[in-house]
């Protein structure tokens, strides 16, 4: 994930791609556009994912960055 903005900003654009492989032996791509926040040392970003199976997803990321704990949460567009 590339975040886009001023180091030691509040927010900005972010976008990135992503490869996850498949019980069946193929790979999943997903390209990822959005925008992230900063608050503290928590940095949140909301992203719309397309994925190469024709899935489109909502996903929302957090990162704290001194508990170094990572959330993710995904939900699939209809």
């Amino acid at each position: 994930m590339i975040l886009e903005g001023p180091i030691g900003g509040t927010g900005g654009a972010c976008h990135g791609t992503a490869a996850l492989p498949t019980g069946d032996g193929t790979l999943m791509t997903a390209e990822f556009n959005g925008r992230w926040r900063r608050t503290g040392t928590t940095v949140v970003c909301r992203h719309v994912v397309d994925v190469s199976n024709g899935w489109m997803n909502f996903d929302i990321v957090e990162w704290d960055m001194t508990g170094k704990t990572v959330k993710l949460s995904g939900y699939l567009l209809e």
